[in-house]
This record gives C-alpha cells, sequence and structure tokens, in this order.
C-alpha cells in the first residue's frame, strides 16, 4: 500500500488511517524511525501495549478454566500441553 502525506509544520505527518488499522498502530504507540536506501522507513516498536492488544476470536477460549486459583503452576503447564 502507497499514500502520499505531506510534511506539516514541525516535520509532523500523518500515518493514513488505513496503514494505522493494518499495523494497529494508535495513540501513544513508539515507531522506530531510520532511513534506508534514502527511504524513511518507519516501523511499530514492539511494546508491552501489544501484549493487551486484543487476541484473535477464539484463542483465549482454549485456556478457559484451565488454571485455578491456588493451582500448580507446572501441573497446570502439562495439564495444557501433555508433557
Amino acid at each position: 500500500m502507497t499514500s502520499i502525506v505531506q510534511v506539516k509544520k514541525k516535520a509532523q505527518v500523518t500515518i493514513p488511517k488505513e496503514i494505522r488499522e493494518q499495523l494497529a498502530i494508535s495513540e501513544g504507540d513508539v515507531l522506530e524511525v531510520r532511513v534506508e536506501n534514502e527511504a524513511v522507513v518507519m516501523r511499530p516498536r514492539p511494546s508491552d501495549k501489544t501484549a493487551l492488544r486484543p487476541s484473535p476470536a477464539g484463542s483465549l477460549s482454549k485456556l478457559s478454566g484451565a488454571f485455578s486459583a491456588g493451582g500448580d503452576a507446572l501441573k497446570d503447564s502439562e495439564a495444557i500441553h501433555g508433557d
């Protein structure tokens, strides 16, 4: 996907909505910026926030009921992974 953006005051640019949605970029996220082959390359920097993003539908339902309060973490892990 290619988009055209204009550099504004203080060298600000707006990342087009389609690209922000595709990469799940939102306000407050940190991006890495570098020059590569005479091009400006920006990419989301991994963070703890990434772990808090919604997971694919159904992925958490597989863990439902797998852990119990006060349980043995090793035993719970073995039950899930069949170790």
